[in-house]
Parts: C-alpha cells; structure tokens; sequence
C-alpha cells in the first residue's frame, strides 16, 4: 500500500510480479460477483439497488479509514475528484448497463477497455503500442468475442444499456490511467472518493428510472441480504479495490486492462463449476485466447 498520509511517490512493490497478482486477484474476485447478485435478487434486492448496497456499505469503513490515514488532503481534492468520479461512475454505468441491456453484451463493451486505455496511453501518456502489446490486444479481444457469443457479431451499441456498458470502459480506462499518474494521492482516499462518487450517482441513476423505483425492495429484505452484503462488500470488494487502485500505480493502464480480462474467464468457468453453464468449444477457445493474450502481454513488459 502507499505510505500512510499519501505523500510522495507511490512505494515500488517488493516484486513486480506482486502489482499483477493483485489485479488477477481482484479480476477473479469480482469474476464472482453473479454470486451474491443472484442471491440478492432471489431475495428481492436487484438492478441498481443492489449496486446501491454494494456501493454504499463501503463507505462506511473506506472515508473513515481515509481520515484517519491522513489521506484527505485539500491540495488532493481535485484528483480524488477526478479519479472518484472515474471509478465511481464507471461502476455505476456498469451496474446500470447490465440492468437495462443483455449482461453478455454489457461484458463485451466493458471489456472493449483495452483499446481505450492503449489509445489514451498513446496520445495523453506518450506510451508506445509495441507489436507484442498489440499482438496481445488483439487476441485478447478475440478471445473475449469468442467466449460471449461472437456467432453472433461484434456487438454494437443498439440501445441506452449498450451505451452505460461502452461509456463504463471507457472513462475506467481513462481512470486507471490516471491513477498511475497521480501516486500522491492515498490508495484509501482514491477508494473513499469511488464509492462516495460512484454511490451518489448510482443513487440518481435509481431515482431518475421509474423501472428502478418500482422495484425498491422493503426493509425485510434488505435485513436478510445484510449479513452476505457485509462479508461481500467488506471482506471482498473493498479489499479487491483497494489492491486494484495500488496495483495500477506500478503497471501499465493498458496492462491492467489485459488481466482485467481473465475477470470474464473466471466469470465463466464459476457459472459452468456452480450451476453447471455448459461451455462450447468457442467458449473454450475464447478463453485460452484470452489467457494468451495476457501471458503475451505481461512477456512484451519484460523486453522493454
């Protein structure tokens, strides 16, 4: 983690091998998140109120741990603006793109997010597409088009739901790439800002939708969700986050992007393993792809 306080440059990880086990873990720990959805939904907690209850219970633990590390600073305001509204709303549209289009689609636009933070990379940061990295896009793209469907074409956006999924990729992205330029600021801090941001805009999007607001789920089941919310949201993905945004710092924005990927292997193989979604030989080949694609990608760092 940064030093407590956030000042100065981002600490360098004892290995760089620590950085990639870190998105891998927080990649296969939000590849399980259709788990305790499912179980939120079965018991009447769904859509955007679902990601309220994950964006809110947060809170409650990440801003005060903020404070107390020092990390709240006034000459940070701007980027933990910045990087809280990034973080926050692409959650946010995420969660909402998934309600209101096909979730394969929405997984598809999302992880499109490779190509974004290459060309932000390219034009903001100066970084160099080299062949390898390229190669490695590419095939980790194709691998994602093979495992979610890609009999049936490269998806398009054809409605507002496929919009929230391109736009979350997108400005998460940027984000990522934006964090490795701003190491000052305390990965805690970061976290506050994502899910204060990301919980409020979640809250509008709730709101402004009459869909969503018919389906405000009482007070009973929100008290029988609550304890797996806790685990789940303290436990799991708040830890996740947290190594995600430390992680950043020390890799490429497009590199995280790539091991972003195996989130849909995971996702996959724990639906076919827990209730039995078989997988086609496409499906299979999409995520060997995909897995090459970041062995590929994580060589092409090494012969730099």
């Amino acid at each position: 983690m940064a030093a407590a306080g956030g000042e100065g440059a981002a600490e360098r990880p004892a290995s760089a091998l620590v950085p990639v086990l870190a998105v891998l873990g927080s990649s296969a720990i939000w590849g399980l998140f259709w788990v305790p959805l499912r179980y939120f939904a079965a018991h009447g907690v769904s859509g955007l109120w679902s990601t309220l209850v994950i964006m809110g219970l947060p809170v409650l633990i990440i801003v005060p741990l903020a404070w107390w590390r020092g990390e709240l600073k006034r000459q940070h305001a701007l980027n933990l603006a910045l990087i809280g509204f990034g973080g926050g709303v692409s959650l946010a549209l995420y969660a909402a793109a998934i309600v209101y289009t096909d979730v394969v689609r929405a997984i598809v636009l999302f992880y499109l997010m490779p190509i974004w933070t290459a060309l932000y990379g390219l034009v903001a940061l100066g970084e160099r597409v080299r062949p390898l990295r390229a190669l490695a896009i590419a095939l980790g793209l194709c691998g994602l088009w093979l495992l979610l469907g890609g009999a049936t074409g490269w998806p398009m956006p054809q409605n507002r739901g496929d919009v929230f999924g391109l736009a979350a990729g997108i400005v998460f992205g940027i984000t990522m790439a934006w964090i490795r330029r701003t190491p000052a600021v305390g990965v805690c801090a970061n976290n506050a800002a994502l899910y204060v941001i990301g919980f409020a805009f979640t809250l509008l999007l709730t709101i402004l939708s009459p869909t969503e607001m018919a389906r405000m789920p009482d007070a009973a089941s929100l008290l029988a969700i609550l304890p797996l919310a806790l685990v789940v949201c303290w436990l799991l993905a708040l830890p996740s986050n947290l190594a995600l945004y430390w992680a950043a710092r020390h890799i490429s924005p497009v590199t995280t992007g790539m091991l972003m990927m195996s989130e849909v292997v995971v996702g996959t193989l724990s639906a076919a393993l827990i209730i039995g979604t078989r997988m086609s030989p496409p499906e299979i080949a999409g995520a060997v792809l995909v897995l090459v694609a970041v062995v590929i990608d994580l060589a092409s760092q090494r012969h730099r």
